[in-house]
């Protein structure tokens, strides 16, 4: 499980007819699934439920959830493994995003050597 950390969005759509207990069931079980392959800073989890720009499995409509995090590079076959099976979930996506830039610290400048006066 060790290995590269790399920062990752994950987007899963989900079936309209959920309740709003399950969609929040799924999440949970989700986060567990992120926690239990290594993942780090979870992110607070975005949801919205919007209409499709195409039909999913006969749906027009679904859930839409983005969580960000930090994980090891194999852990979103895993989660993909885990989880594709479910039938409410119509779509799962995994973004690599990429790690923040940190900028270096400028050298300090150096100070001028003192002149030496010839006499």
């Amino acid at each position: 499980m060790g290995g590269k950390l790399n920062n990752y969005e994950i987007a899963a759509l989900l079936t309209p007819d959920l309740s709003e207990r399950d969609v929040q069931k799924f999440i949970r079980e989700l986060k567990g699934l992120l926690e239990k392959h290594g993942a780090t800073e979870i992110g607070q989890e975005k949801v919205e439920r919007r209409p499709l720009a195409y039909q999913v499995k006969k749906h027009t409509e679904g859930y839409y959830i983005f969580i960000d995090f930090t994980a090891p590079a194999t852990a979103p076959q895993d989660i993909r493994n885990e989880f594709r099976h479910r039938e409410e979930l119509l779509r799962l996506a995994f973004i690599r995003k990429p790690l923040p830039q940190t900028k270096p610290e400028p050298e300090p400048a150096e100070e001028p050597a003192p002149e030496v006066e010839n006499g």
